[in-house]
């Protein structure tokens, strides 16, 4: 039983018309929309980036322009009537400023200064204004040393817009550097940064401060904006150019910002875009309300042509029921083939098409939820990872450093340590040679004279005292020798024992300081100070000499004539010696040579007093000739070295302006160490 329409069919047929015409409208409005948006933001995007490019050339161009003329005033700052003419010759120069590094005192002293005359009288300024710069905001000088030149905005509360450019210079025959700072207008940089139409473009320093901005206000109090993404950006990134949106203030912006090239300047171009579409949004508006009037037209007719149409849309009617609920499952029948039966066909197509790209739609959304799930476990992982490795890189970096300190401790105090063993030992083997007999001798006089006392008193002991021995001497006569003998003896040993406790003491003093310095190891040269080079060469020769005796090694000296004075700290230059030396020592006995020998020479040649330590050894290895200063490396086993004393030694010459090196090996034949160091009048020249 056919059910009795609610509505009538015209009006059915309209309704259908118009959502085709309305679903034509809105996605013929919705694309054009899109389009207007994209070619709107490419617009604004070339826009920003002609703005940053053009502004940053020129910028460019007007910072080498002022760095050359810096230069020039640097280079003639004692003709002051020359840097004079300069300032007249440009109007925008206000100050320039050459520092050099205190003498007396850590920092930096004014070195000359020139005034813009001009300038102070066009503003109405005293001189003591253009100091108040330097007051309020101070040279950077480290950061200058480190990039070479930098550029910052020195306007100061109540002047005029300033901005200061720094460069370092190394003049040549000065072995200090210099800072030239040259203040500047910045009238010229704000004129490139006025009319820029709806962009806002401005500079910015290496800090992300304001060096020159459209709004005044914000150029006069060198507004900080760093925490704004694109500066933060710029000032950080090593990309020179790069576009971008970004929030700031609660507000969306298209921006984009380019490097000058030179004293940390970075150019600025944004836009608001709700001010840059705002042209594109009263268009939009305008396309919405003509579509409204042609889709209300359209209705006008369609209503005036659904009454020719009502039969053969019945069956369009129900399709576009089914179609408002997104229900695909039964196309529309055509019966006939008039317009009806293609518009019914164009209808299935169209719905066909909408199922179509609303299932890759729902395909693409559940594949992308599902990449973006497994990189974000992929990434926890690896963060994971990397946090694992680090600190298994900090604890290994410090059990190195450990170990590498230990091994230098043991190493450079058990050099001192065996000196003072061989001594105790020679001071052992005299105890046991001479001291011991004596004391023996000493208890057979005392005892006799006791038994003869103790025996019959003093008659008793007179008889035994002149009583003759074998050779016809009085025994008095022979203890008498016997007790001078001994105290002669005694007076030597005496002497030796000072000598002994004297040396002890040293080698007890030079542990301590090296104990003390390995205490302090970002510390090297010691104290400094002038002394003669054979000192210390002669009291190392005389604290191994036991132990090259002991080896059976000859240690020969030649000095040459006349003082070689050097600045050192001698501690550290025996220190030097005594490692190369117990080197030799250990060559020669790894050769095998029954007549071993180490010679020590000293000269001076020109500028240089020069150390050589040869030896008749073993020799080095070619192959090892590289490695030989590289802390560790040693061809000795663990008992006899470490492989830092080299290294060591390396270190300290070359901290008092010297250096260490082989001069000449050949393997089983010998090597020859060369140490120099700069004289001492060579020292105080520099």
């Amino acid at each position: 039983m056919a059910l009795k329409a609610k509505y009538p069919i015209r009006l059915k047929l309209l309704l259908l018309m118009s959502t085709i015409v309305v679903a034509a409208s809105a996605a013929y409005f919705l694309l054009a929309v899109r389009i207007l948006n994209e070619d709107k933001a490419q617009l604004v995007y070339e826009l920003n980036a002609s703005n940053v490019k053009t502004l940053a050339a020129e910028a460019d161009s007007l910072l080498l322009r002022f760095a050359d003329k810096t230069k020039l005033l640097a280079q003639g700052n004692r003709i002051a009537d020359w840097s004079q003419e300069i300032f007249e010759s440009d109007k925008e120069l206000i100050a320039f400023t050459l520092f050099r590094p205190g003498k007396e005192a850590p920092g930096w002293d004014v070195e000359s200064r020139v005034r813009s005359a001009e300038y102070l009288k066009l503003y109405g300024l005293p001189v003591e204004s253009v100091e108040k710069i330097r007051e309020q905001v101070p040279v950077p000088f480290e950061k200058i040393l480190q990039s070479g030149m930098l550029a910052w905005n020195s306007t100061i509360k109540g002047g005029a817009p300033v901005m200061t450019l720094a460069l370092s210079l190394q003049f040549k025959g000065q072995d200090d550097p210099r800072v030239a700072v040259i203040d500047l207008r910045l009238d010229g940089l704000l004129r490139l940064l006025a009319d820029r139409g709806i962009a806002t473009v401005y500079l910015v320093d290496y800090e992300g401060r304001i060096v020159a901005h459209p709004d005044s206000e914000k150029t006069a109090t060198r507004q900080q904006l760093a925490d704004v993404e694109i500066v933060r950006d710029a000032v950080h990134s090593k990309i020179a150019f790069e576009m971008k949106k970004f929030y700031w203030m609660g507000t969306r912006w298209i921006g984009a910002y380019a490097a000058v090239g030179r004293a940390g300047l970075h150019v600025i171009s944004q836009i608001e875009e709700k001010q840059a579409f705002r042209a594109a949004s009263r268009l939009i508006v305008k396309t919405a309300l003509f579509g409204a009037l042609v889709v209300t037209l359209a209705l006008l007719v369609s209503g005036w042509l659904a009454g020719t149409f009502t039969k053969p849309l019945a069956l369009l009617s129900q399709a576009t029921d089914k179609l408002s609920q997104w229900d695909f499952s039964e196309p529309v029948k055509a019966t006939t083939n008039d317009e009806i039966g293609r518009l019914a066909a164009a209808f299935n197509s169209m719905a066909g098409d909408i199922q179509r790209q609303h299932a890759q739609i729902k395909t693409h959304e559940a594949e992308l939820e599902d990449k973006v799930r497994e990189r974000t476990i992929e990434l926890e992982k690896e963060k994971q990872r990397v946090s694992e490795t680090q600190e298994a890189l900090v604890r290994t970096t410090r059990l190195a450093s450990l170990g590498e300190l230990a091994g230098a401790a043991a190493h450079e105090v058990l050099n001192p340590l065996n000196n003072m063993g061989i001594r105790l030992e020679r001071a052992r083997e005299r105890i046991e040679k001479n001291e011991l007999p004596d004391v023996s001798l000493l208890g057979d006089i005392v005892s006799g004279w006791k038994k003869a006392y103790f025996e019959g008193g003093w008659e008793s002991l007179s008889k035994d005292l002149v009583r003759t021995n074998d050779d016809g001497r009085a025994m008095i006569e022979e203890d008498l020798s016997n007790l001078q003998s001994i105290i002669g003896d005694q007076g030597g040993r005496i002497e030796a024992q000072k000598e002994d406790i004297e040396f002890l003491r040293r080698e007890i003093a030079r542990i301590t300081k090296l104990i003390n310095n390995m205490r302090a190891l970002s510390r090297v040269g010691g104290e400094r100070r002038p002394v003669d080079l054979r000192l210390p060469v002669d009291d190392t020769v005389a604290a191994v000499s036991d132990l090259l005796a002991k080896k059976e090694i000859r240690l020969v000296t030649e000095h040459a004539a006349g003082p070689l004075e050097v600045v050192a700290d001698k501690d550290e230059l025996m220190q030097v010696f005594s490692n190369l030396i117990r080197n030799a020592m250990q060559a020669v006995e790894s050769a095998g040579r029954r007549s071993g020998e180490i010679r020590i020479t000293t000269s001076k040649q020109d500028n240089r007093v020069l150390i050589r330590i040869s030896d008749n050894g073993s020799g080095i290895v070619v192959t090892n000739l590289p490695r030989i200063f590289e802390p560790s490396f040693t061809t000795k086993t663990l008992e006899k070295g470490t492989g830092l004393g080299l290294s060591i030694s390396r270190r300290l010459v070359r901290a008092f302006g010297g250096d260490i090196e082989v001069e000449k090996t050949e393997e089983g034949q010998g090597t020859t160490f060369m140490i120099w160091l700069p004289a001492r009048e060579e020292v105080n020249g520099n």
